[in-house]
């Protein structure tokens, strides 16, 4: 077992994506609505962006600033609005591809949380890193 830290940033395509999903969704609500329902449907697509972009940002509660993997196999995870660390392990049904990683951690305390890592949130080689880890950890099959 290889020991190595990867540190996470917010990720730009999930916001392009998010914004791009939401202005398409504003044209079809445009086109087919109108009046009370048009501004009642604005205003819930106006929260949905905010929710989505505070999702994906480091101000929200379990954004994870860094995994760091031990060499006895422990792995620690330190979210953004706190520094403490938390032991947690991955669970079965993660997934792990060369474009994105879904890791479903479960914390010492019993909470489980759910991460999506793209390529652009870290440094290729802390994504590679992370992929042959995952994979030859067995928790992806």
């Amino acid at each position: 077992m290889f020991a190595f830290r990867a540190t996470f940033s917010q990720s730009l395509l999930i916001h392009i994506v998010v914004f791009l999903l939401h202005i398409t969704t504003l044209g079809v609500v445009v086109v087919h609505f109108n009046g009370i329902y048009l501004a009642f449907l604005i205003l819930i697509l106006l929260i949905s962006w905010g929710w989505a972009h505070f999702r994906h940002s480091l101000y929200y509660r379990y954004f994870i600033k860094y995994i760091e993997l031990r060499p006895n196999g422990q792995v620690e995870i330190c979210f953004s609005n706190d520094d403490k660390h938390h032991n947690v392990f991955p669970l079965s049904g993660s997934l792990a591809s060369s474009y994105i990683l879904i890791i479903i951690w479960q914390l010492d305390d019993g909470r489980v949380i759910r991460q999506s890592i793209f390529r652009d949130m870290t440094t290729p080689d802390n994504y590679r890193r992370l992929l042959v880890w995952l994979r030859c950890d067995d928790v992806c099959k």
